[in-house]
């Protein structure tokens, strides 16, 4: 029930009754107070099952001392008015009266025949998972290569921006960096490309036509790291003092018939990473590789990014030729450009 307050001069009490019909609460006027509610119904019928049901419910309620007294408290409730209106409640009045009389133990957990205790178990059952479970269980291999197709084959380690955020969590310099950002001005933000580069990863497509490729049409070919050797070369520009470093060269499949050189128009991407910093910036370019190369030259060089941009990727590509003679490229140089520091003051 429910007590409120009447705002008067004498703070009268008056109480409120309400069940819980229909998924709310229902204010009920006294008189109707035993008339029978769905909720109370279905308590009432699951104590049914419990006490007189011959169901196996019934046979492993173990009963003990405090049972006993829990299962009586509700004797005083059962009325005649409440049993005309749920009939099976008689069968429950009786068991209440029989189990007055009974003795029973101060500890069980269940009831057999052997007098060996036994528990009633409740698991819930995740329905959507099981009817997964039952509908693909013999068909993983399948389930496994069509998620690799549609989902994993398009994303690698150097692609995947939640593994490299994870990767970066603990770095002691990206706490430091991301500690400090709120304090740093608009004018003042960092610029990505002037911190150390971590990783270039290179991918292609054959070029269709259009202005722009899907994601999904570029193939991963190679990855591009600094190498840890002091390699380096300092060169004056226009935009001031760039160090040019090497870049270490891994293949990451076998995509030698896209570098034929008969193979057209090519569309390269190449998504740069850089040290603290969450996210790539990408260069998108034509690659037009020539049927054959100069003479004098000793390879096709390809250039992306400019001065203005405060990166200059150059990538080396020379014929090769496999056990059958033919011809295709292979990226067998490449190097980085980026501003000094002194470059970068200004």
């Amino acid at each position: 029930n429910d007590t409120k307050v009447e705002p008067d001069d004498k703070a009268e009490t008056v109480t409120v009754w309400e069940k819980y019909i229909d998924q709310e609460w229902k204010e009920i006027p006294p008189c109707d107070l035993l008339q029978m509610t769905q909720c109370e119904a279905q308590c009432w019928i699951a104590v049914f099952h419990l006490t007189c049901s011959s169901a196996n419910c019934r046979e492993q309620y173990g009963l003990n001392t405090y049972r006993k007294e829990q299962i009586l408290r509700l004797r005083k409730f059962l009325n005649e008015y409440l049993m005309d209106q749920l009939p099976v409640l008689t069968d429950v009045r009786r068991y209440m009266d029989q189990l007055s009389l009974m003795h029973v133990p101060d500890h069980s957990s269940g009831n057999s025949s052997n007098g060996a205790g036994m528990t009633v178990l409740m698991e819930q059952i995740d329905r959507v998972r099981e009817a997964l479970l039952n509908k693909c269980h013999h068909r993983w291999d399948e389930v496994v290569e069509s998620q690799f197709d549609l989902i994993f084959s398009k994303i690698t380690d150097s692609t995947d921006e939640d593994l490299r955020l994870i990767a970066t969590i603990y770095d002691e310099e990206s706490i430091h960096f991301e500690h400090n950002h709120d304090n740093v001005s608009e004018s003042d933000a960092v610029d990505p490309v002037l911190m150390p580069l971590e990783l270039i990863s290179i991918s292609m497509c054959k070029d269709n036509g259009k202005e722009t490729s899907r994601k999904e049409e570029f193939i991963d070919m190679f990855n591009l790291t600094p190498s840890h050797s002091d390699e380096s070369t300092a060169v004056q520009t226009p935009s001031g003092l760039f160090q040019r470093r090497k870049l270490k060269i891994t293949q990451i499949g076998d995509f030698k018939e896209l570098l034929t050189s008969s193979n057209g128009g090519l569309k390269m991407q190449a998504n740069l990473s850089f040290k603290n910093i969450v996210g790539v910036k990408q260069f998108v370019v034509d690659l037009v590789l020539p049927e054959v190369i100069d003479s004098n030259k000793k390879m096709e060089w390809v250039q992306l990014g400019k001065l203005d941009d405060k990166l200059v990727l150059q990538m080396g590509f020379k014929i090769t030729h496999d056990e059958h003679n033919h011809e295709s490229y292979d990226l067998v140089q490449a190097y980085v450009a980026q501003p000094t520091e002194e470059a970068k003051g200004h």
